[in-house]
Order: C-alpha cells, then structure tokens, then sequence
C-alpha cells in the first residue's frame, strides 16, 4: 500500500474516514532529514491534526491544534526549512506530493494521493479561516482541551512528569517555588492526575487580576471572599457572577457602542441568568471587546470614488517566495497574497523557448509559466473583496511573446479583463464601478527603462523590444509612463500610471522640501495614481516604511508580501480595515484641494498614556529549545506620519514566566500628530543575556481605528502575519486588557485624549 491510501476500506465521507481511519503518509524529520512513515488523522470537530505511531514517553506531542496554524500550501519554500538559523535541504522528493504545515515550526507531509492531499488542504484552509473569523476559546477550553491531548493514549489520568513537559511547553517554570509545592500537593495521594486537577492548575497559575477587579467591580449580589482567603481566586472562579442587570450596567458604562442585536449573540454565556467569571474573561475575548473596533472590519466606506481617492493594497514581485536572486517563483506566492487582500500584483514576463514566463530576470530565480499565472488570478482574485484587481506588467518579451500574453489574458480572463477605452471627459471609475474586473497597468510607448524596476546599466536591455498592438489595446485606466518631474507629472492625463523608485522619490522629496511647496504634490496625487517601489539593493526583500508615502496621499506603495517585517505589519495594519478589501478611502485632507496647505500636513494631535499589564500564553521564539522558558518584555514604537517615528518605550523583563507574565508599566505622553495615519506597533521579545533578543510576536493598529472599553489584542507570528479586526478609538480613557487566540495574549491599559484640535 503507498502513501497516500487510506488503511481500510470504507464509506464515509473525507472527513468522517480522515478521523478514524487515517490516512497513510511520510512526515519529513529534521534530526536525521529523512521521511518516516506515520498514519496522519485529523479530528474536525475538536479542531486538531495529529499522527501515529510515536513514542508513548511524546505522546501528547504529536498533536496539532489546527488554532496554531498559520498556513498551508505545496511543497518546501525554496526547497529547503531554516532550523535554528541553518538551512536544511529536504531529501530528493517531488515538490508536488509535499504539504507544509506553518505553526511554530514547518511541517512537512509526503503523501501520494494526489485527490486526498488536495481535499487534506481544502480541509485544513477552511478550518484556519473558520478559526480566524469566529470567537477565541475561553481560557479553560483551551486548557481543558490540552489535557484531552495529553491524555490521549492514557485511560486514567496525566503522571508527574507528563505534567512538567506540557508547564514546560507553555513556558511555565516548574521549578518555581510555588508550582513545586502545587504539584507536590497534586500527586500526594496519587500517581496521575484527572482533568479537574488539571484545569484547577491554570486557575491557580493565571491569576486575571485585572478582569476579577473590573468583574468584582459589578458583581455586587456575589459575596467575596477575604482577599487574603487562600481560596479567594478559587471561590470567583467557581461561585463569582454577574447578574443581567449588572451585565447591562457593565456594558452601560464601558461599551455603549454596542448594539442591542450585538448583545444577543452573548446570551450563551449567561446559565439561569447568571454570567459566570470564566463566561466575563469569554466576554472581554470576543472581538466585541478586540482592541481594533468590530465594525471597522466591515464595509463601511464610500466605494463610489475615482480610483485614485483610495490606497490600495500591493505587491511587489508578486511571484516570489524569498529574496530576490535566488529564490523561487510560486503560484502559491500569488494565491497568498490574494488572501491577504492584495488588489495590485506585479507580473515580470520573459521570453522562454515558444511560452512565456514569469520570473526576475537576470536573476537565480526559478520560472513560473504566465499561463498559469493568469489561471490563478482567475481562480483567486476575489476571493477576499469583489472590488478590481490591477496587474503591473513588466513586459520583456518581443512581438510574438507579447500576442502571446495578450492571448493569454484575454483567453484566460475573459469579460473580467476591463478594455473600455480612457475618456478623459468623465471621471476615473471608481472600485464600485469596477468590481470583479482586471486592470493591466502597462507602457504603451517604448522608453529605455523598464516600468517598475530600479536596475543598473548592466541590466538594461541592449535591444528594447517593439510593441505589440493587440497587447497595448489592453491598456486603458492605467496606462504607465516614465515619471520624470513633478511638473509634467501634474499636467499629464489622469489615467497616467507612473512607477517611482524610492531612491527616485528621495529626490523629488528633497526638490519639495527646499521650495516648501508640498500642496504641488497633494495636487498631484489627489488626481493621479502613483507607485512607489522598492529600490534595487534590497536583495534581501526587506520593505520601505511605507507610512513615508501614504502621507503624501501616494495610493501604491509596492511591497514585498513574503517579508514579514515593520513595513508590513504597518501595511496589514491599514488594510485591515474596510472588510480587508484591499481599498481605503484616503483621508479627507488628501483628496480635497482646499486642505492643501503650503505646510501640507494635517494636524489633529493626540496624546497617549499606556500601561502594559500582563501577557497570557506566550509562546517561545522559533530559535529556542524544548527546555527553555522565556524572559519577556514588550516594546512600544508609535510610528507618526508626520515624522515622529522615532517614539520607542519599553517594559522590564519578566523572568522565566511565559505563561503570565506581569509588567504594570506605564508609559506616558505619547503624542501623534495625523492619527488617521499614524501607528501604533506593540512588540513581544525574549531577553537573553549573552545573544540577540528575539522576537516573540507584534501589532500594529492605527491610531484612529482603536476601540475603548477593555479590549484584547492579537499578537503577529515573525513568519506569517495573523489579520484581525480592531476599532475606532473615542479619544478618552481606554483601558485594553486581554488576547486570548491561537494561544497568544498581551494585556495592555491604554489611556487616550485630546491634546488639540
């Protein structure tokens, strides 16, 4: 029997065989780099992926909470895995029959079966956004299904040292004085533990101080415990409620955003009209209560503006995995950043034989073929949003490549594909206008530097290729041209689509700023779009801070998907908003004449204090050992659009406690000057003495889009960024207190008000 097939016959469904049956696999195991075999199962319905056989003394190690997944796709990146900062090649295998798992560490599945690998990844994809877009578990579902993990292979219970392995795995120290003493006292009388001491174990270890102080401060008919009573905590978990009444005053006085329908949904967690402590903290973790305002996620803007009153979210050299000279060109590159709510992508098209190709030229990058890169736009354009996808085509090929691209787009695409010709009489249609259309951005005139690359004169093409008609009646909106001063640029027609390098722009910047005439470009841009790009060194794929643009009303700032860094974290930060569309309106003050000062920079200053509170399941950095327990502290950095970039504060380090963490530190006085485009970026990292500290997780949230009330907040893996909805901050006392997803919480006191107009 080969890989792939499942163990038995039988006639149930995918799902149903996949849970008890199993299907036959390879898993690839990084210690001796070879394929072993296991059976791998995946159980829908509690949410989690895990494998046979495996050593009994690991049992509870070969479980996959599908929460903890990050993404899935074919084949190896770059046909090899990076383990502690070492690159391992994957053994000689078919990239085709590989499925990578990202959690906190790949993994890497060889299964045959074409059909059962394919509907494994369907599988798995609809669960991950099924997670991402419904309600975190509460703190005890978690722990409880931990311990169902734990103690899958056992018919009673969970022994001393099983029990140290999981504290360890979620960054409990359990040589600490009073988890010794706990664990000592739990296995007096026995040699395992059932699931009730189990859970009585995060009660004991995650105290909530914060959210029992705002519970207790509505929970008037309960009686508490002395709060020097050792079992005090131990009493609000299990006998502490809220009434309704005192619900409705809590949500009065802290959320009066809500709506009553809003209040509906949370009926499940009252039992005899009673919320209990556990169905409070369930409460402060539904995305009522997340740090980026619910409704903010949805489609509240106006769509029925000319193109070039939005940003727009885009890719740069959308085809690659990795950096830019030796990496791999993938349709997974393509498919991912649709999911992200790409709406302008980036295709370099080459001559190759009879067929065209994408791939950076003159490069070590692999090739991808146009033709099926126009199947994937087909297939996964609008999947996130309806509204128009555009393609910046960088055309290298000669006459008869280019009838070949032309052919393909409009084969593949069909009435998709947007030819209506520019008519400069009637605006630029707007994205309502365009839903579900395809946009080719490209020249239509021969110049000697290709659209949107930063190359040297070694690069340059010796010979530029004519043009081919049936190509260039493609092009209508967006049509490119060489941007070569402000002054033209101005007076050119407002379907001219220029690309500008930013070293080209640090030109043109400094132009402006000695002549401290910045209203010419808010003109310019308020009428245009324009694309900014990286510069040609960034061979690493690192990004430009793209907030440097967006304040100067630039609607494109091309940036590097695969590259998890501060320019994306701000970029997903912008585009969560609006139902992630992939279009924000721009603010006011960019698109109308009359804010278009001489000084050119709107003012409306704000003024933070924060306290960082405490932290909840942190989880460890991918460098560090099974046997480590993480130091973390968090940093502030508030990114102002203005030019205050530099902000920075930073808590304490918490020793040896991953799991709770408590910092009560406060920062104050912090100002922004733009806060519809200025940002605020926590991160998470793990001190170490004698290395680099390395990052644990991130946010970003603009400043205009935060929530008030107690709010939770999602930490950003360094690999993948997670996409969440936040809200719009009031301008008055915001205290943010909790995260509670895919195991990952930050507790953050957030105080906000007006300091100007």
């Amino acid at each position: 029997m080969t890989s792939g097939q499942w163990i038995k016959p039988s006639e149930k469904n995918f799902l149903e065989r996949l849970k008890s049956d199993g299907i036959r696999c390879f898993q690839w195991k990084c210690k001796k780099n070879k394929f072993k075999y296991k059976t791998l199962y995946l159980d829908a319905l509690e949410e989690r992926l895990f494998y046979l056989p495996t050593s009994k003394r690991n049992s509870w190690n070969n479980t996959i909470f599908i929460s903890d997944l990050q993404q899935v796709f074919h084949g190896v990146p770059n046909g090899a895995i990076t383990k502690k900062k070492k690159e391992i090649r994957i053994p000689k295998a078919n990239p085709n029959l590989l499925l990578t798992l990202l959690s906190e560490d790949y993994m890497v599945f060889k299964i045959i079966d074409e059909t059962a690998r394919n509907q494994l990844k369907n599988e798995l994809e609809a669960l991950i956004s099924k997670i991402n877009t419904s309600h975190p578990p509460g703190p005890l579902k978690f722990w409880d299904s931990l311990y169902d993990v734990v103690n899958s292979n056992k018919s009673y219970g969970v022994d001393r040292e099983e029990l140290k392995k999981v504290l360890k795995s979620k960054n409990i120290n359990s040589s600490n004085k009073d988890i010794k003493k706990m664990i000592k006292n739990l296995y007096s009388n026995t040699k395992e533990i059932v699931k009730e001491d189990f859970v009585q174990i995060y009660k004991h270890i995650s105290s909530h101080q914060e959210e029992m102080k705002l519970f207790l401060q509505y929970a008037k008919t309960y009686k508490p415990l002395p709060s020097t009573s050792p079992e005090y905590r131990q009493d609000i978990w299990n006998n502490a409620f809220l009434t309704k009444s005192e619900f409705e005053k809590y949500i009065e006085e802290e959320r009066k955003n809500l709506s009553a329908n809003e209040l509906q949904e949370e009926n499940e967690l009252f039992k005899d009209n009673k919320m209990s402590f556990e169905g409070f903290v369930k409460f402060l973790l539904s995305d009522h209560c997340c740090l980026f305002r619910k409704q903010d996620g949805h489609l509240n803007q106006d769509m029925n503006q000319p193109l070039h009153n939005y940003f727009i979210n885009s890719s740069h050299n959308t085809y690659l995995l990795g950096n830019q000279l030796t990496s791999i060109s993938s349709l997974e590159a393509y498919k991912a950043a649709f999911r992200r709510g790409a709406k302008l992508i980036e295709i370099d098209a080459w001559d190759n034989d009879d067929d065209v190709i994408v791939t950076h030229g003159n490069t070590f990058t692999s090739t991808i073929r146009l033709e099926n890169v126009a199947e994937t736009i087909r297939d996964f354009a609008f999947c996130i949003s309806p509204y128009p996808l555009i393609i910046s085509l960088e055309n290298h090929c000669g006459i008869e490549g280019q009838k070949k691209i032309a052919n393909y787009f409009k084969d593949i695409l069909k009435d998709a594909l947007y030819m209506h010709p520019y008519d400069d009489s009637i605006p630029i249609p707007s994205p309502e206008d365009l839903r579900n259309r395809v946009i080719l951005k490209f020249k239509k005139s021969v110049e000697s530097e290709p659209d949107g690359e930063d190359i040297s004169n070694s690069e340059k093409p010796s010979n530029v290729p004519e043009l081919c008609k049936d190509l260039c009646d493609l092009v209508c909106i967006c049509k490119s041209e060489k941007f070569k001063n402000l002054e033209d640029a101005i007076k050119s027609p407002e379907n001219i689509f220029p690309s500008i390098s930013e070293n080209k722009f640090l030109v043109v910047e400094s132009k402006i700023a000695k002549s401290d005439n910045f209203s010419q470009l808010f003109e310019y841009t308020s009428r245009h779009i324009a694309k900014i790009y990286p510069k040609g060194i960034r061979i690493d794929s690192s990004n430009l801070e793209p907030i440097k643009y967006w304040k100067y009303g630039f609607q494109v700032v091309a940036l590097n998907f695969q590259k998890s860094d501060a320019g994306m974290l701000l970029n997903d930060a912008l585009f969560r908003q609006n139902e992630m569309c992939g279009y924000i309106l721009k603010p006011e003050h960019l698109r109308k004449k009359e804010y278009f000062a001489t000084s050119g920079f709107a003012t409306k200053e704000v003024s933070f204090n924060f306290k960082i509170i405490s932290a909840l399941h942190l989880p460890k950095p991918y460098s560090s050992t099974s046997s480590e327990v993480i130091d973390p502290y968090v940093v502030i950095d508030v990114y102002d659009a203005n030019g205050n970039s530099s902000i920075s504060k930073k808590t304490h380090s918490v020793n040896n406690n991953g799991f709770y963490p408590v910092w009560n530190t406060l920062m104050t006085n912090i100002k922004v000057s733009n806060p519809e485009l200025s940002f605020l970026v926590l991160k998470v990292y793990d001190h170490d003495n004698f290395s680099r500290d390395d990052s644990i997780g991130m946010y970003a949230v603009q400043v205009s889009n935060m929530n008030k009330g107690h709010c939770w907040l999602p930490l950003n893996d360094k690999k993948i960024t997670l996409i969440y909805n936040i809200s719009l901050v009031h301008y008055q006392q915001i205290e943010i207190i909790d995260q509670f997803r895919h195991g990952k919480i930050v507790l953050v006191k957030i105080t906000l008000w007006f300091v100007g107009g």
